[in-house]
Formats: C-alpha cells, structure tokens, sequence
C-alpha cells in the first residue's frame, strides 16, 4: 500500500502569519529609527544655533 501523502508533511504549518507579522515589526522598527534619527539631527541644529546665538 502505498500513501499518497508523508507523515511528516501531513500536517504544513502556515507560517504566512509569521512572516507578515516580522515584516511589520522591522517595518515599525525601521520608521522608528528613521523618527529617531531625524529627531536627534533637529535637536542638535537647534542647540548649535542657540550657541551660536548666545557666543554674539
């Protein structure tokens, strides 16, 4: 007899769920460094202009 379907493949996890979720977390973490990033560069322009504006 032979079968047509392996029991090691009987039952083929859906791991489409996981791989979106990863995707959307490095996704999230991307934008987050991104907003971090940008963030820090606007905050240390504006104390080099407050120096600046101070050493007058």
């Amino acid at each position: 007899m032979l079968a047509s379907v392996s029991p090691a493949f009987a039952e083929t996890p859906d791991i489409t769920g996981a791989i979106n979720a990863a995707i959307s977390g490095g996704q999230s973490n991307v934008s987050l460094v991104v907003a971090g990033l940008i963030g820090m560069a606007a905050l240390g322009f504006g104390v080099t202009m407050v120096v600046g504006f101070l050493r007058r």
